[in-house]
């Protein structure tokens, strides 16, 4: 099971639908790169998706389930075409507790520390 840690979060919608079976994901083109969007990717994405509301996990605890690097994990969610839902990168921070590379909302480099336990 992957770690979790309780924070505040708000949601909200993407625009763009999330491809949930194998037929919708084959070929699928992330309108953010151009590129296909690959199995790596959607592996990472439908694992992140398990992360509930007020939670955060790290890119470490996300490649250990994935058999993966946490960069590698960090590059898929950088991408990612279907944040803030349902795949809610901004719910994945470093194992130290900064946002790390997100270039969302939050300051890349910023922390969650002090307000919130992580």
């Amino acid at each position: 099971m992957l770690p979790v840690t309780t924070v505040d979060d708000e949601e909200q919608a993407t625009q763009v639908a999330y491809p949930e079976t194998p037929e919708e994901r084959r070929g699928f083109v992330n309108p953010r790169t151009g590129r296909v969007i690959t199995d790596f990717q959607f592996r990472v994405y439908d694992l992140c998706r398990q992360i509930p509301a007020g939670k955060v996990s790290t890119y470490k605890a996300m490649a250990d389930v994935l058999g993966s690097h946490p960069r590698a994990v960090g590059q898929a969610l950088r991408v990612n075409p279907f944040a803030p839902l349902p795949i809610p990168c901004h719910r994945v921070v470093a194992a130290d507790g900064f946002i790390g590379g997100y270039s969302g909302c939050v300051p890349a480099g910023a922390s969650l520390r002090g307000s919130h336990s992580v």
